[in-house]
C-alpha cells in the first residue's frame, strides 16, 4: 500500500513552514518595512514571507519577490537562495511541481558553494519529496541520501529526524519494508534526544507510517502495538487528517483480525474526521474517501448485509477512479465481485472480474516496476561503490608513483628536522642551566622563609613561656599575701618581702616586653612601616598585628594580653577598618605583606 501523496505532503509542509512566527510579529515587521533602508528592506521582505507563507501565501510569494529582486541588485547570493527556496515551497503547496523544482534546483546550485549548509540539507529534502511525487525515484533516493549524508557529517539531529522520516516515507512508496522501517525507528531514537524546541513534528506520525508498514506485512499485533503509540501521543489528534489516517489503519487491523464492530467504529471516526476536512485541507480527498468507502463495504460484508456493501463499494470504485488509486480500485472491484456473486448476480459479477482482473494486472506492472526501480538503485550504489574501489586504486598507483619524491622529501625533512633538534638540544642545555639557577635561588629564599617561621615560633614560644612564668609568680605571690595575716609578725616581714622580690621579678621579665624586644629583632622596622601607611593605628593595634604576623591563634593572644575572645574578635574587626580591607582580603595574609 503506497502512502498517499497529501499525507507525504503535509509531513513535509509541517518541516517547510517550520519557524512561522505570530501574526503580531509580521504586523512589526510591516511597519519596519515601510520606512527601512534597501539592505535593510530585503531582509525585512524575506521575515515577512516565511512569517506568511502558511496564512498568506500570495502575499509571501510577493515579499518574498520583492527581496530575491533586491537580493540580485546587491549581488547578495546567500538572501537570493533564501528567497528562491521560499518561492519554491509556496510552489509546492499549490502542486505547482516543475516550477518548485526549478526555483530550489536554482537555489541549490547557489547555496552548495558554502557546503553542507542548514539551507542546503533543507533543499535536498524538499527535492527528494518533488521527485518521489513524480515518481522519479532514482532521483529521489540520490538527493535524500545525500542530505542524509551530509546532516550525518554534521552531527544535525534536527535535521537527521526529518530525513531519517522523509526516507522511511520513501523506502515504503518503493515497498522496501524493511529500509523504511529502520529509517522511522533512526528517526524515533533522535527524536528522543532533541529538546522540545527543535521538534519539527510530531513523533506520532512516524509510529503511525510503523504501523502501515506492518499491516501491509499483515502483522496485525506489530501494527496495533505502534499504532497504538501514535494515537496516545499528546498532539497527535489536533487535526482531523491525523484522526483519520490513524482511524483508517485502526479500521484495517479489525479487518485483518476479523473483528467488523471494532472496524465500524473507527471507519466511523475516519468518515468524521473527512467531512471535518472538506473546508480547509490543502489537499483532495478524494483517495480518502476510496480508502473510507472500500473499509465500509468490507464490513458490511463480513456483516452478510451484501446490498449496503454494494452501495459502499461502487462509491470507492467511484473515488479510486478519479484518484488514479489502482490498489483501493482493485480491492473495490474484487470485494464487488465477491458481493454481486452473493446476491446472485452473474452478469454484474463477470463484469467486475474482467475489471479487477485489468486493474490488477497495472497494479502488478506497478509493483514490478518499482521493484525493478529498487534493482536498479541497488545496481546504481554498488557502481559507486565500484567507481570508489578504482578511485582508491588508481591513488595507490599515483602513490607508488611519487614515492621517489616522497623519499627526497623525506631526507631533506630528516636534515631539517636534525638541524632543529641540535638546535633544540642546545637551547634545552641553556634552559637547563638557567632552570637550575633560579631553583637554587628559589631554594635560598624557601630557607630563608624556614628560618624565619623557626625564629617566629621562637618568638611565639618564649613569650607564651615567659606569660606563664609570670602568671605562675603571680600566683604564689598571691598565695603568699593570702598567708601574711595568718602567721606571725617576724614570719609577716619576711614573706611580705619574698612576695615584693617576686612581683619585681615578674616586672622585670614582662612577657610583652620580652616580645617586642624579640619581635623587633627579626622583623625590623614592622611597626615603623606599618605607622607610616596607616598613622591611625594605635599601640594596642600596633601590637596585634605583630601577634598577627606570626600567625598566631586567638588563644594565644588572649594569653599574652588577658584580652577576652569577643574584645579581641572586636579589636580585629577595628582593625580590618583601620587598615582599610575587603571581607575577601585575608588579614593575616596581609601583615605578612610588611
Amino acid at each position: 500500500m503506497k502512502i498517499k501523496r497529501s499525507c507525504f505532503k503535509l509531513c513535509l509542509l509541517v518541516f517547510a513552514c517550520f519557524g512561522v512566527q505570530a501574526q503580531h510579529k509580521t504586523d512589526s515587521l510591516l511597519l519596519q518595512y515601510q520606512t527601512a533602508e534597501i539592505e535593510q528592506k530585503a531582509l525585512l521582505a524575506n521575515e515577512i514571507a516565511k512569517n506568511l507563507m502558511m496564512s498568506a501565501p500570495d502575499s509571501a510569494e510577493f515579499f518574498a519577490g520583492e527581496s530575491l529582486e533586491m537580493a540580485i541588485r546587491a549581488k547578495n547570493n546567500a538572501l537570493k537562495a533564501e528567497n528562491l527556496v521560499i518561492l519554491g515551497k509556496i510552489k509546492l503547496m499549490s502542486d505547482s511541481l516543475q516550477k518548485a523544482e526549478k526555483l530550489l534546483t536554482e537555489a541549490f546550485s547557489i547555496d552548495s558553494a558554502a557546503g553542507a549548509s542548514p539551507l542546503s540539507l533543507e533543499i535536498n529534502l524538499l527535492l527528494g519529496y518533488i521527485y518521489d511525487t513524480q515518481a522519479q525515484y532514482a532521483k529521489a533516493h540520490k538527493v535524500l541520501l545525500n542530505g542524509l549524508r551530509m546532516a550525518e557529517n554534521n552531527n544535525d539531529s534536527v535535521f537527521l529526524y526529518s530525513y531519517y522520516n522523509n526516507i522511511g516515507a520513501h523506502l515504503y512508496n518503493m515497498s522496501d519494508f524493511n529500509g523504511s522501517r529502520k529509517m522511522y525507528l533512526n528517526a524515533a531514537a533522535v527524536y528522543k534526544k532533541l529538546p522540545p524546541e527543535k521538534i519539527r513534528f510530531t513523533p506520532a506520525s512516524i509510529y503511525h507510517n510503523l504501523s502501515s508498514i506492518f499491516i501491509d506485512l499483515q502483522q496485525p499485533d506489530s501494527a496495533l502495538y505502534y499504532l497504538n503509540f501514535a494515537w496516545n501521543f499528546p498532539g497527535s489528534r489536533n487535526s482531523p487528517f491525523g484522526i483519520f489516517n490513524m482511524a483508517a489503519n485502526f479500521a484495517e487491523i479489525f479487518l485483518i483480525t476479523e473483528n467488523p464492530d471494532s472496524a465500524l467504529y473507527y471507519i466511523e471516526m475516519s468518515g468524521a474526521a473527512i467531512k471535518a476536512m472538506e473546508s480547509d485541507f490543502p489537499g483532495t480527498t478524494v483517495p480518502l474517501l476510496a480508502k473510507h468507502f472500500n473499509q465500509l463495504g468490507e464490513v458490511k460484508m463480513m456483516q452478510n448485509d451484501y446490498a449496503a456493501a454494494k452501495l459502499h463499494l461502487i462509491k470507492a470504485l467511484d473515488y479510486a477512479t478519479k484518484a488514479n488509486d489502482l490498489k483501493e480500485k482493485s480491492t473495490a472491484l474484487k470485494h464487488l465481485a465477491n458481493v454481486v456473486e452473493k446476491l446472485g448476480q452473474p452478469a454484474e459479477t463477470n463484469m467486475y472480474l474482467k475489471q479487477y482482473a485489468i486493474t490488477r494486472d497495472s497494479l502488478n506492472q506497478q509493483i514490478t516496476a518499482d521493484k525493478l526501480m529498487n534493482l536498479k538503485l541497488s545496481f546504481d550504489y554498488e557502481k559507486e561503490l565500484m567507481d570508489a574501489r578504482r578511485q582508491i586504486e588508481t591513488a595507490k598507483h599515483e602513490k607508488v608513483k611519487s614515492r621517489l619524491v616522497y623519499l627526497i622529501l623525506f631526507l631533506v625533512a630528516m636534515l631539517l628536522l636534525l638541524t632543529i633538534t641540535v638546535f633544540y638540544l642546545l637551547q634545552r642545555q641553556k634552559n637547563m642551566h638557567l632552570k637550575v639557577e633560579k631553583e637554587l635561588q628559589l631554594l635560598e629564599k624557601e630557607k630563608a622563609i624556614a628560618a624565619l617561621e623557626i625564629r617566629n615560633r621562637e618568638i611565639t614560644a618564649k613569650t607564651l613561656h615567659l606569660t606563664r612564668k609570670n602568671e605562675h609568680i603571680k600566683s604564689v605571690s598571691e598565695k603568699l599575701n593570702e598567708l601574711i595575716p595568718k602567721i606571725s609578725t617576724e614570719a609577716n616581714e619576711k614573706l611580705k618581702k619574698i612576695a615584693a622580690e617576686l612581683n619585681k621579678s615578674m616586672e622585670s621579665e614582662s612577657a610583652l616586653h620580652e616580645f617586642e624586644k624579640r619581635f623587633n629583632e627579626v622583623h625590623h622596622n614592622f611597626y615603623q612601616r606599618l605607622s607610616a601607611q596607616f598613622p591611625e593605628l594605635t599601640a594596642g593595634d600596633l601590637r596585634i598585628c605583630a601577634f598577627l604576623r606570626l600567625q598566631m591563634s586567638n588563644k594565644e593572644i588572649s594569653s599574652l594580653t588577658k584580652q577576652s575572645a569577643d574584645t579581641l574578635k572586636t579589636a580585629r574587626y577595628r582593625l580590618r577598618k583601620k587598615l582599610k580591607l575587603s571581607r575577601t582580603q585575608n588579614l593575616v595574609n596581609f601583615l605578612t605583606s610588611f
